[in-house]
């Protein structure tokens, strides 16, 4: 009887210590964002001054983001006119911010957070330039 009670103890405790293990393999936030997204539209709000809140609608698009496997990424901004600046680096994700690294600048400090609901994705920042703003950007998957 008592080898019984030492069997199921070394049993159960064996099974207890596998269903407690750590799960290293919780998938990575970067493959929901791989693709190509446009944001098409920019909403400005708490400003410094209230005169720049406001809504931006750009077409095609403002900004195209494409986001890649090995956590790179290649943007392409429009202005008004149709000009455009591209910029290439890495992205650092968690779970809740996001972080675009332009490849020539060496200090990448200022995390946006995401929220991702299907093919939409929406990426708030607080501007650190004399505006002040936050920024709530509305990203459209299109591949």
């Amino acid at each position: 009887m008592q080898t019984i009670c030492h069997l199921l103890i070394i049993t159960l405790s064996s099974a207890f210590l596998i269903k407690c293990s750590t799960d290293d393999s919780s998938p990575s936030p970067l493959g929901a964002l791989i693709g190509t997204w446009e944001a098409s539209k920019i909403v400005f709000s708490d400003c410094l001054d209230p005169g720049e809140e406001g809504t931006l609608t750009c077409e095609p698009y403002c900004i195209q983001v494409i986001i890649n496997s090995n956590s790179t990424y290649s943007m392409i901004e429009l202005d008004d006119n149709g000009s455009q600046k591209s910029e290439t680096g890495q992205v650092i994700l968690t779970s809740s911010t996001i972080l675009l690294c332009e490849s020539t600048e060496p200090n990448c400090t200022d995390p946006a957070t995401y929220t991702l609901s299907g093919d939409i994705l929406l990426v708030t920042e607080q501007e650190d330039d004399i505006s002040g703003c936050q920024s709530v950007f509305t990203f459209e998957r299109v591949s």
